[in-house]
């Protein structure tokens, strides 16, 4: 996947960008990549700050992408 120079790229566009040219430099199956590439999980958190007196809500993601070594 290739962009031009004049286009903004996408945090997921950029993140498949980089993926995509890993996977160029190692000898490993499509199947396994596409498995690599595609998430289990995605967690979303909400959590309040207060901030000089006023209460912030801020969002937060993250991807899992293999659960295999994280704790049960």
């Amino acid at each position: 996947m290739t962009v031009p120079h004049n286009k903004e790229v996408s945090f997921l566009e950029s993140v498949n960008l980089s993926f995509d040219a890993a996977l160029a430099t190692l000898d490993i199956p499509e199947g396994i990549a596409q498995y690599i590439k595609n998430v289990n999980n995605v967690y979303q958190v909400r959590f309040p700050v207060k901030i000089n007196g006023r209460v912030e809500n801020f969002v937060g993601w993250r991807s899992v992408h293999s659960d295999h070594q994280l704790p049960a």
